[in-house]
């Protein structure tokens, strides 16, 4: 995040994690019980992981599917931190930088093309 004050050329965000065990955690109080339970409800996950790997394998036997989406409140996440760093002066930059220019649009809509939707 840091770095694109001083790039435009980052195209992707991940997270780094060690785990060998893939788990799926459930609140049984959402009325989540058992694995048709899931049908309909949000589930997060790191795109491109593992556990993205692991969740279909786990979904798809079950009659379940699940769609990939990015949140407005991930681009309002790093907006507010990139207003933190110039705040404290961990950035010789004044100015935000647009996270709207971030987005990797081609991906999104060759996954989905009638879901996508950026409002400018």
């Amino acid at each position: 995040m840091s770095k694109s004050f001083e790039r435009n050329d980052i195209r992707t965000f991940g997270a780094i994690a060690t785990f060998r065990i893939q788990e799926l955690i459930a609140r049984s109080d959402h009325g989540i019980a058992q694995i048709g339970d899931l049908s309909g409800k949000k589930i997060g996950i790191t795109v491109g992981s593992s556990g993205e790997a692991a969740l279909d394998r786990f979904l798809t036997p079950n009659g379940l599917t699940f769609s990939v989406g990015l949140s407005q409140a991930l681009i309002l996440a790093m907006e507010d931190e990139a207003r933190w760093r110039i705040d404290i002066s961990l950035t010789d930059k004044n100015e935000v930088p647009n996270y709207l220019d971030f987005l990797y649009l081609e991906a999104l809509e060759a996954v989905n093309p009638e879901s996508v939707t950026v409002i400018r």
